[in-house]
């Protein structure tokens, strides 16, 4: 990292070696007297725009990213911690720099043109704490089965709940290997084909911080004369990945601009593999103006208490990838007297990011028991289906539905409403599946032959 008195005696020598090729090859080509009359022409057509300092900001705790958005040369960073000054150069436009305590901090960028002509521009940042981050806990986990009775193959629907963790491992108690899962929609649904006891584990991790709860499950034999519905579910979809940040838009009237009315343009650009799913801004007096689904809007100046600007008009690109702001400043006599300085503009704005990408999930069995129904009498069951996960659209779900003896299929549909015959003990039963809200349920009910009419004879 190069010192602060390098970057400035650079820059110094820099301007020196420039100044002396000027002088040569003007000496060189230009009589005196021919100069005197072709130095104003030279200095009104070459001479360089005064440099002009302008940067932004954004905050994520101690880190601070800036943006370069000044013209009209290079210059070095001043982030009055101490630390060694950074280069201003026109080809790097995002400078981060991490603060080591909280606290209040001048930061000075300064630039400068090939004639010496410097300007600067001070923003004083206000530094707080980081927040402290509780334990890393598992608050709850709680083992729900989803029919009355647990018998095998009995499926659970397990819920826990998670505070300050990065991932979860889960220890279903049997013989699958341990799961690995993020800790969002901590819920699912887990089916024991055996009879016996279980203990869930559920591991909360944040780094080197942990915390684990576990729960035990019991899983009874069925009894005689019951036979086993399942029901297989696969799901795919778009998962949905939200972030926040924040962004501003910044913009100073140039100096050299002759006339009154300054037209300005300013981008925002999502991250990588992103879009901007919306954009919100706080005005002063704490309402929230949200751009929602749309591409375009008007923001009123005044609402933001914004001197000297006119005609702001937000627009999203069709891609959803670009956010441009367009407006006008305006400037007053007196700033171009030189008696006031010129208008400028920085409007906050928070950046809601999505990242789509195609999800799925194959294979989630639920079972429970259906008793042989007899002496007339029906045998109910249902079966609860399995949440989806929060973060997903444009779902689509593929249900298969089986009842099963302890070797081989009964009876199988995959499209629900559904009514059908089922064989089993040599007997004939009449099915009926059926899906009322997130649940599939069964009915099914002997179906006694019909007896024939005797005759008067008989």
């Amino acid at each position: 990292m190069p010192t602060d008195s390098t970057i400035k005696a650079t820059a110094k020598e820099k301007i020196k070696g420039w100044i002396k090729m000027a002088i040569g090859t003007a000496g060189g080509l230009l009589s005196g007297a021919i100069v005197m009359y072709v130095t104003p022409l030279v200095d009104k057509v070459v001479r360089p725009s005064k440099p002009l300092a302008n940067f932004s900001h954004e905050k994520d705790g101690l880190k601070i990213r800036f943006q370069n958005l000044s013209s009209g040369g290079q210059g070095w960073w001043e982030f009055g911690d101490g630390s060694p000054l950074e280069p201003v150069s026109p080809d790097r436009e995002f400078v981060n720099h991490v603060y080591t305590r909280p606290g209040e901090y001048t930061v000075k960028m300064t630039v400068r043109n090939v004639l010496g002509e410097e300007n600067e521009r001070q923003v004083v940042l206000h530094l707080d704490a980081p927040p402290t981050l509780e334990p890393t806990k598992v608050l709850n986990l709680e083992a729900v089965p989803v029919s009355a009775g647990s018998y095998a193959p009995a499926t659970f629907k397990i819920m826990s709940t998670v505070k300050n963790a990065q991932l979860c491992v889960w220890d279903l108690g049997d013989d699958r290997p341990l799961e690995v899962t993020n800790a969002k929609g901590q819920e699912k649904m887990v089916t024991f084909q055996k009879p016996g006891g279980y203990v869930i584990k559920l591991a909360a991790v944040n780094g080197l911080e942990h915390d684990q709860k576990t729960e035990i499950v019991n899983v009874l034999e069925p009894p005689e004369g019951t036979i086993t519905a399942l029901l297989t579910i696969s799901d795919t979809g778009v998962n949905v990945e939200k972030t926040n940040r924040n962004g501003i838009f910044s913009t100073t009237f140039l100096p050299e601009h002759s006339d009154p009315v300054f037209p300005f343009e300013r981008q925002l650009a999502a991250r990588p593999n992103f879009t901007f799913g919306d954009v919100r801004f706080q005005t002063p007096s704490g309402e929230i103006l949200r751009l929602g689904q749309k591409t375009q809007m008007i923001l009123d100046p005044g609402v933001f208490k914004l001197q000297s600007v006119r005609n702001l008009l937000l627009t999203l690109s069709a891609d959803r990838k670009i956010l441009r702001l367009t407006g006008e400043l305006v400037r007053s006599e007196e700033a171009s007297l030189g008696k006031a300085p010129l208008p400028t503009m920085t409007l906050p704005v928070e950046l809601v990011e999505e990242r789509r990408t195609p999800a799925s999930r194959s294979g989630v069995p639920v079972a429970t028991t259906v008793a042989i129904p007899g002496n007339g009498q029906p045998s109910v069951a249902s079966l609860i289906l399995p949440s989806l996960p929060q973060d997903w659209v444009d779902v689509q779900r593929k249900i298969r539905l089986e009842l099963r003896d302890e070797t081989s299929t009964l009876w199988q549909e995959s499209k629900i409403p559904s009514n059908g015959l089922l064989t089993f003990q040599n007997k004939r039963f009449l099915i009926s599946a059926t899906r009322s809200a997130e649940q599939i349920r069964i009915d099914l009910v002997e179906n006694q032959p019909e007896k024939k009419p005797t005759s008067d004879n008989e």
